[in-house]
């Protein structure tokens, strides 16, 4: 029997302790980050045809922040409209219809951008995809020849994907495969500068794509990553559209900001309740307090781990384990603009010896209306940005220009 989701779950206690078939159980979520707007969205319009839902809970969101979206931050670069996904930014195997996202799209008439503007690759004339060609300098400047990258990417790739399992468990990362795998295959390649540089790029690459760390990632755990299929796409006007159509949905009255939450008490038997027959009480940092029936918490995980938010009953040692033992990978973007472009290419990356100084650059031009260079860091690169000691946001800048 598969798990069952947050939502199912909720919409089954609320059948349990329901007196009354009609009568409304209010829900508290609380963060209006995608999870939040999604269960909010599920839990306030589920029932009825699918583009033409109607409430059967009473849903309230609270939201610590001035705006809803989370992660999903879109920006003005440069004060004249010029918007720029901060966070958030592309649905991933966007073909596919499994794909949750592309569902909700769909059921909110939320076209993609143009392929030719959001795509990774192409296709040719006969269906077959074209990939896109991968272009990488060294920290010279110097073009890094295809030869070297294509051989570089079949080692790399072929350490992370061709393993036997047998030796491979959950405490295998994917660096251990690597480490495996590349003293006899690329020893005679340790010196050569431009390899070393292109092996650092597919680390980095990797390491943005699945935010972390390499040393970090599980092996095991990587393959239960279900392929969906199709290339990366771009919701048309950005993700703050997504974001947008759902609180539209849900009803902005359901939706409140800058509400703090500091504790959460709750009834952990769904037969009993508060005098006033509430189960859940949320109280805000200001000292409000607002009833339900059940609450959704889907706040950051940084949120949970600082222990922002207090329990009552407090939560059992389980799941603050639980809690403290997960991980949270780091993915940064510097946005650069500039008054026209000099740039060849959609993807290129600025490679360096040392893999904590490398870049990959997109040219979100055609997205956004004007000549806008975005740059990743990820894993060890983002770390020595957003480390406590870090740089200043004036230095990420600089040190990107310089590459």
């Amino acid at each position: 029997m598969n798990p069952l989701t947050i939502i199912q779950q909720v919409l089954l206690l609320m059948s349990s302790g329901s007196s009354s078939n009609d009568e409304r159980k209010k829900v508290i979520v609380i963060g209006a980050g995608f999870s939040g707007l999604a269960v909010a969205y599920d839990l306030a319009c589920s029932g009825g045809e699918t583009k033409h839902r109607h409430p059967l809970l009473d849903v309230q969101i609270l939201e610590a922040r001035d705006r809803i979206g989370g992660r999903v931050h879109p920006y003005d670069i440069d004060g004249n409209g010029t918007m720029v996904d901060l966070g958030g930014q592309w649905v991933h195997e966007s073909s596919s219809r499994l794909n949750p996202i592309r569902q909700l799209m769909e059921e909110l008439d939320i076209p993609f951008q143009s392929a030719e503007m959001s795509k990774n690759s192409e296709k040719t004339k006969k269906g077959r995809k074209k990939k896109r060609k991968t272009i990488i300098f060294d920290k010279e400047g110097k073009l890094i020849d295809s030869d070297t990258i294509r051989l570089a990417s079949k080692m790399f790739y072929k350490a992370l994907n061709e393993y036997n399992e047998r030796d491979v468990d959950v405490n295998t990362s994917l660096q251990d495969l690597l480490d495996r795998a590349m003293p006899s295959d690329g020893e005679a390649f340790a010196t050569d500068d431009s390899f070393v540089q292109t092996m650092n790029y597919l680390r980095h690459r990797t390491e943005c794509y699945e935010g972390g760390r390499l040393y970090e990632l599980s092996a095991f755990l990587d393959e239960i990553y279900k392929n969906l299929g199709g290339p990366d796409d771009i919701p048309q006007g950005g993700y703050n559209e997504v974001m947008k159509a759902v609180a539209r949905k849900i009803g902005a009255d359901k939706i409140r900001l800058e509400c703090v939450v500091d504790s959460i008490d709750y009834d952990d038997d769904a037969h009993n309740s508060n005098d006033d027959g509430s189960k859940v009480i949320v109280t805000l940092n200001g000292g409000e307090q607002i009833k339900g029936d059940y609450c959704v918490c889907t706040v950051p995980l940084g949120v949970l781990q600082h222990r922002k938010i207090q329990f009552s009953p407090q939560l059992s040692e389980t799941r603050w384990n639980a809690i403290d033992a997960m991980g949270m990978g780091v993915l940064d973007k510097i946005a650069l603009t500039f008054d026209k472009s000099f740039w060849d290419g959609q993807y290129f990356a600025a490679s360096d010896p040392d893999h904590t100084l490398v870049k990959n650059f997109y040219d979100c031009s055609n997205d956004v209306g004007a000549p806008v260079l975005l740059a990743f860091l990820g894993g060890d690169a983002a770390r020595r940005v957003d480390s406590p000691i870090g740089r200043s946001d004036d230095d990420a800048v600089a040190e990107t220009m310089e590459q």
